[in-house]
């Protein structure tokens, strides 16, 4: 499954294209309810319906410590801290959930979103064994998706174990 974190036509857009690659991950789902109540009962909706060994990616505007809309919207906006996050994945997804993540977010450093997320799940024991790969620089919104099948092999890419 893709989810899209983001309100950005751009980035939507890019998603809905053929080029992108997007369509290897699955079914898109995209999370663009106006401010932060909708936008975390759309997410957690959406991971409900991930498969428990299903992969998973998703995208959005973000940086080390935080992923969401980038107060594109002003008041419509929503964000999500590392914590936060990793609370919405290990309560919504399911139970021993064995597939892999890719967040497909910036970065500014090798301590990225991914890092971070995955250091915060192994911290509150949750999801144990669950590969998160991430960038550690910036993402430019019309890059093709990796194959997930292949993240091990992306150079692109690092990975962290939870």
């Amino acid at each position: 499954m893709l989810i899209v974190l983001t309100q950005d036509q751009k980035i939507v857009a890019w998603c809905l294209d053929a080029k992108s690659g997007a369509a290897q991950w699955g079914q898109l789902a995209v999370v663009n309810e106006g401010g932060a109540p909708g936008a975390t009962v759309l997410l957690k909706r959406c991971l409900a319906h991930v498969g428990g060994n299903e992969n998973l990616c998703i995208t959005g505007h973000g940086n080390d410590t935080e992923v969401g809309d980038a107060e594109l919207s002003g008041k419509q906006s929503w964000t999500w801290s590392v914590s936060e996050f990793a609370d919405l994945l290990a309560s919504n997804l399911p139970q021993h959930y064995g597939g892999t993540i890719l967040m497909e977010v910036c970065a500014e450093s090798m301590t990225s979103f991914a890092a971070n997320l995955a250091e915060a799940l192994r911290q509150k024991g949750k999801l144990k064994g669950v590969w998160i790969y991430g960038y550690t620089k910036a993402v430019a919104v019309t890059h093709t998706f990796p194959d997930p099948a292949k993240l091990a092999k992306n150079v692109e890419l690092s990975g962290h174990l939870c």
